[in-house]
Formats: C-alpha cells, structure tokens, sequence
C-alpha cells in the first residue's frame, strides 16, 4: 500500500483538496457500473462515513459501506482503501467463470475481499495477512459479512517457508517482513508460508500488495514453476524500499517469460502525469501499480500463429 503519509509529501491546500475529491467523485461515476455495486449509494456511505469518522483515532470502529458492516482500525487509511478499491477499481477483473479462484496477499482489513465477493459472489478466495491485531479484524469482517468460501490466514509470504520477523506500524498498510521502517513498531515473530503451496491447478485473479515482499514472492512462483498458472494479477510495486536495490526490470522479467503482458501506473493512483518528467529524486516514482495478463489472451491470434 502506498503511504499516504510519506514525510517527503507536502500536505495540499484547501482547494487541492476539494480538486481531489471532486476528481474522487468523479471517478467513482466513470467507467462501467460494477454488479452488486450501487454507485450512489457507495458515495452515500463515503461521505457520511468523511463527515462523522475523518481523523478519529479509536482502535477499532465499524463502518456501514453497501449494507456492510466493516471493523477497521484507522479513518485515515479506511478512506484510502475505499477510494483507491470502490472508486479507482483498481482490483476490478473479468471472468467469464462465475467462481473465479482469487488469492488476497495482504489482504489487510479485507476491503478487498469484499470487493471481489460483490463482484463475484461464488468466488473462492484465500486472504493472507501477517499482522495479528489487522488479522483478527479481516476474520470478523469476513464472519460477520458471512462471506462464502473466503479462508483467511495469518501468514506472511515469502521466498522460503519459516519463521521471520514482522515489523506493524503506525501506518497499518504498510506493515513489512523483516525491515524496518518510519513507524514502525517492534517486531514480532510470524509464520512465513511460500504462495506457491496454494497455486494449484491455477489461479484467476492474484492481488499482492505486501510492501516490499513481493520480488521475493514473485521469484518463488517463477522458479516453482507456479507463475505460469495465474491467469492475471495486480500488484503493487515497492521499489528503492529502505534504499534498497530497485531491481524493477529484472521483476518484469520474471511476468514477460511467464508469458504475461503489463501496465504499469505510478502510484500514489492520483500521481499527476506531468510529475514524469521531473527528474528529480523527490518527485520521480519508485512506486508502481502493475497489471498483469496472459499474452496469449489478449492477442490470442498472434499466439496461436506461434504454435
């Protein structure tokens, strides 16, 4: 998850911040209608929750979102997650297959995890989240929601399985395995489970958002030979994470010889384009939103002259 509260990011004016809402708004009502999504009464359950709930700080509150009832534990970070998931959709998938398999790596409070039972509500889906006081929220989420064939576990993910350290913050979505970081909170001991254990005979959507884990994650699909059964993925793209090699292309590499085309976003999702060509280190993304699909579905032509 992006950090909204990045110490290099100056805070916007008052009318920046109503050009973004209103750009929020708009987004909201752009594009498809999403099945099981009413789009007003989203926006209802949003601003009622921005005008009651914005800056509090409770350990743990409950949101009415689509006649849901959501546990969370910071106001600042629930706006985000609805925003960059109910309005930017930025999880929303295709299936012609009415029970599609859905693995949520970092699945957070399971925001979502919703999303995709209202959009899918036959999905089969397995939700990863290390952090145990996050965890336990996810779990009375998805029992109080009474959401079908969701299995939640408090693993963190990784290249080997084990035992690792898992550092919470401040910030509850950026949370990582084994480094520390601005808020960070003291470690504690987690389970570290390979994902590859749950690939199977293939997987419909992967969502991975695991703040810095996933070139790790990512390498042990390639190398099990597990990468090639996921039909599509978005995922987010820590880089320069702790002044850590960046390593971009060589993450790339592992999709395009799976046999996977992408996009590729700047994230915060509302990064301005013209940023792009500012240079500077201040202001030139090292975060990204990666979409990733089977080459042979989208040119399926193309493909099927190759063989």
């Amino acid at each position: 998850m992006f950090n909204k509260n990045s110490k290099n990011e100056k805070s916007p004016s008052f009318f920046n911040r109503i050009e973004q809402k209103i750009s929020e708004i708009l987004t909201l009502y752009s594009g498809r209608p999403l099945p099981g999504i009413s789009k007003t009464s989203l926006l209802v359950d949003w601003l009622l929750f921005r005008i009651t709930d914005y800056k509090k700080t409770k350990t743990d509150d409950i949101l009415k979102l689509l006649k849901r009832k959501i546990h969370y534990r910071s106001s600042h970070n629930l706006n985000y997650l609805i925003t960059e998931i109910f309005f930017y959709k930025i999880y929303y998938f295709h299936s012609i297959k009415p029970n599609p398999r859905i693995l949520d790596c970092g699945a957070n409070i399971g925001l979502a995890t919703l999303f995709f039972k209202i959009l899918y509500p036959n999905s089969i889906i397995e939700a990863f989240e290390p952090d145990p006081e996050l965890f336990s929220i996810l779990k009375r989420n998805v029992t109080e929601n009474q959401l079908s064939n969701v299995h939640v576990y408090n693993y963190a993910l990784g290249e080997k399985n084990g035992i690792g350290e898992f550092y919470p913050n401040i910030n509850p979505t950026i949370g990582q395995l084994g480094k520390f970081a601005p808020g960070s909170l003291p470690p504690i001991q987690v389970t570290i489970r390979r994902l590859s254990e749950w690939i199977g005979e293939g997987v419909d959507f992967l969502k991975l958002d695991v703040e810095g884990a996933e070139w790790e994650i990512v390498k042990e699909l390639f190398e099990s030979n597990c990468l090639w059964k996921v039909k599509e993925a978005v995922i987010e793209y820590h880089g320069n994470l702790n002044g850590e090699e960046f390593r971009f292309g060589e993450f790339l590499s592992f999709w395009e010889k799976a046999g996977f085309v992408s996009i590729i976003k700047p994230l915060p999702i509302t990064y301005p384009f013209y940023q792009l060509f500012k240079f500077e280190s201040n202001c030139f993304p090292t975060n990204f939103l990666l979409r990733f699909r089977k080459r042979k579905e989208i040119f399926p032509t193309v493909e099927n002259n190759k063989t």
